[in-house]
């Protein structure tokens, strides 16, 4: 899919990376509202799904997912920012090595490349790739492929008190 790396590099910066993410700053940093809190694109042969999720308290849920919601929205409509997206860039480019630093992530990818139909230098061009999108492909990927309005919320949890 022509969106797989612009996608994959703005998710990143959504939900992706951990603690530098956006959802990550927002809902456990500065709000205490979960644990923790991440999002990814499982990509598929057909369109795949994308997948936001964090735990919380049942008495902090509403708010956190509110907020996740609106952060979301805000994110599929405009993106990340241009230092946010060079930040994504920078850890994805630099971390790239630790993906393929066993034998069985590179196994992972060979099947990968195998069941996906991927150029055989799939790997060796991989870096590259992630460095040459524009900001402007990352915005019109996520604007194209992020569908928030079209979201299935699953909530697993008691409503009393633990």
């Amino acid at each position: 899919d022509r969106e797989h790396f612009p996608v994959y590099l703005g998710n990143h910066s959504l939900g992706g990376s951990g603690f530098s993410s956006r959802l990550f700053r927002k809902i456990r940093t500065e709000l205490g509202l979960a644990y923790n809190v991440y999002s990814y694109f499982l990509p598929r042969r057909l369109p795949g799904t994308f997948e936001l999720g964090f735990e919380t308290r049942g008495d902090q849920a509403e708010r956190a997912l509110a907020e996740a919601y609106r952060q979301l929205d805000r994110f599929a409509a405009d993106g990340p920012g241009v230092e946010e997206l060079e930040q994504s860039r920078r850890s994805i480019v630099r971390g790239f090595p630790l993906r393929i630093a066993s034998n069985d992530d590179l196994l992972g990818y060979l099947s990968v490349i195998g069941y996906y139909d991927l150029p055989l230098d799939y790997l060796d061009t991989w870096v590259a790739r992630m460095e040459a999108i524009s900001h402007a492909e990352v915005v019109a990927a996520v604007r194209k492929t992020l569908k928030p309005r079209r979201r299935v919320t699953v909530i697993v949890g008691g409503q009393g008190a633990p």
